[in-house]
């Protein structure tokens, strides 16, 4: 076999001094037998020591001979065959995962979708002739009392501009707001009417009024419900406590790209005989540590607002809709951001065919809330620590 390495004539000059060619062309080494050149008693065996491997220190130029790579690399293959395959099982296992949690992330929210539904109440706007048209979008909150805990106050939020057309210099038309909640108790088959109407004119007359922030760039507006009049009227709702408020830490936590939801009036799918609240999704954009120059109505007047901006497909439907951060979960384990579902601010400015709304942050109405000198209220819970149950508020105040 070595003689194939080393032919005669061939690479005469690298024959190592010692060495001489044979008659049958190949190399005769030290301690080896030449091959017989007639039949012999060794024409029918391998003469003793033929093919062994030469160290290079003895013959440098013959090397390792040419079947000996070959040899490694079969049994690299053999040795190496059981990881190879536990590697491409570990590989396919990960792609099924990531498959799956991406399938598997929309509906692993946090959230309990029950209770914003029935937090959130639609605005309609009613004209003179009593005919309503759907405006936009409110929520509740509820604020507990410091005498009672089980005593709270029914608040609406919604956004500023709603309530006060003429702040962003919008046309003013003589309509009155509403409320519209579902009913309690409602048979689709026996009756055609699921909503009634909260009329704020009443609560006017109790001293009951739009309080807005001391920041005259947040378009936060809020006002405090008549509790009993809510009784009597048969309304379905939740009104969200301060424990789903995130804490001053939390709101820090997010960032651009954390995952937000919205739950609002869309024009033309309110509904007739029910309101059907419309969840949207998407992304914080941008929290600017200035103030964003917007128009709201179209010929209304720019003005810089307090706001961050958020990547979600929001109309002016949704104008006063609670805006939450959701945390997106697998087998209970949350992925960035904080670690539940908070409310974190109210929207306000849609910028329509670009999928960027503004949202003004929720702080804002907490601080004003502090700063309202609502009687008997406790707004020390929302210092507490996290507590994560969402509980009904009880409307008795």
């Amino acid at each position: 076999m070595l003689s194939g390495l080393l032919q005669y004539g061939r690479r005469e000059k690298s024959i190592p001094q010692g060495l001489k060619p044979p008659s049958s062309g190949g190399v005769v080494l030290p301690g080896m037998n030449p091959r017989p050149t007639a039949p012999g008693p060794h024409a029918s065996r391998r003469p003793a020591g033929w093919g062994s491997r030469i160290p290079r220190s003895e013959n440098p130029d013959l090397g390792h001979p040419p079947f000996s790579g070959w040899c490694i690399i079969s049994s690299m293959k053999r040795e190496w065959q059981p990881t190879i395959r536990r590697v491409k099982a570990l590989l396919w296992g990960l792609f099924f995962i990531f498959v799956y949690i991406s399938a598997y992330g929309q509906s692993a929210f946090q959230v309990n979708y029950e209770v914003i539904r029935k937090s959130v109440v639609f605005i309609y706007a009613r004209g003179a002739d009593g005919q309503t048209q759907p405006a936009g979008t409110g929520f509740l909150i509820s604020i507990p009392t410091k005498s009672n805990q089980n005593k709270v106050y029914v608040i609406l939020v919604t956004a500023r501009h709603m309530v006060d057309p003429s702040w962003l210099g919008c046309q003013t038309i003589n309509f009155e707001l509403v409320a519209r909640f579902n009913k309690k108790s409602f048979d689709p088959k026996s009756n055609d009417q699921g909503t009634v109407d909260y009329d704020f004119r009443d609560d006017s007359l109790k001293g009951l009024n739009w309080i807005v922030p001391l920041d005259n760039s947040v378009d936060i507006a809020y006002r405090i419900l008549d509790a009993p009049k809510l009784e009597s009227l048969g309304v379905e709702y939740i009104a969200l406590s301060p424990i789903n408020f995130p804490k001053p830490n939390e709101l820090q936590s997010l960032e651009t790209g954390s995952q937000i939801m919205s739950a609002g009036l869309f024009p033309g799918a309110s509904g007739k005989k029910r309101n059907y609240p419309i969840f949207k999704f998407g992304y914080i954009s941008s929290r600017p540590d200035e103030k964003i120059s917007s128009q709201v109505c179209p010929n209304g007047r720019q003005m810089d607002l307090t706001q961050w901006m958020i990547a979600a497909s929001l109309v002016p439907g949704n104008s006063g809709s609670p805006i939450f951060f959701v945390p997106v979960g697998f087998n209970g384990v949350s992925f960035g951001g904080a670690g539940r579902a908070t409310l974190i601010g109210v929207q306000s400015t849609s910028f329509v065919g670009w999928d960027i709304a503004g949202m003004s942050p929720i702080q804002f109405l907490i601080d004003s809330l502090k700063s309202a000198n609502i009687p008997d209220a406790d707004f020390s819970v929302f210092e507490s620590p996290v507590t994560p149950p969402v509980m009904p508020s009880v409307n008795v105040h």
